[in-house]
């Protein structure tokens, strides 16, 4: 019941307009003074600690990479591998983009990195090659789910923050690698 209470509240909150952050702040919060539950002092304690976790550092750092790569000649070289590696083929350039999509997906980590650094390159010289935007789009955006699969990625970081064994961890980590690569 008492969870039941606190999603609506949070919900009610959201709909009229509350910042999210002061709500998911508050509700607990009040809930504590109410019930007694826990000492008060150990609400920030319990904040800090959970976004104390260095690993969850190199989640803003993935997404930098991406832009380090685009800013330097790193993806003009990705990519031109990549298009020695697959340019022959039928329908190259959608190819080009998957085959850098898995590259960069082993190096920045992020879906949304591999989207803005290929997204912003590939995108063009896919409409200037006769592809329609809308499929350049597509194949850009499918394929850059690749590395959110591929390690190191945020979507691998979190979960392994979470548990307390390391050699699930790292059962997980060659699980993901090879579903990445299928």
């Amino acid at each position: 019941m008492d969870i039941l209470v606190l999603t609506v509240s949070l919900v009610l909150l959201i709909i009229l307009g509350a910042p999210i952050a002061l709500a998911m702040i508050m509700l607990p919060t009040a809930y504590i003074l109410l019930t007694d539950a826990a000492p008060l002092l150990t609400v920030p304690h319990q904040m800090y600690e959970a976004i104390a976790k260095f690993p969850l550092v190199a989640v803003p750092f993935f997404i930098l990479t991406g832009e380090l790569m685009n800013s330097s000649s790193v993806t003009q070289r990705i990519l031109r591998l990549c298009m020695v590696l697959v340019g022959r083929m039928r329908g190259a350039l959608a190819q080009v983009n998957i085959v850098a999509s898995l590259f960069f997906g082993g190096m920045n980590g992020s879906a949304v990195a591999d989207t803005a650094t290929i997204g912003t390159i590939l995108i063009p010289s896919m409409r200037r090659r006769g592809y329609s935007t809308a499929y350049a789009a597509a194949v850009t955006a499918i394929s850059s789910t690749i590395g959110g699969i591929l390690p190191p990625s945020i979507a691998m970081i979190v979960p392994c923050l979470s548990g307390y064994h390391r050699l699930l961890a790292l059962k997980n980590t060659a699980c993901w690698a090879s579903l990445g690569i299928r």
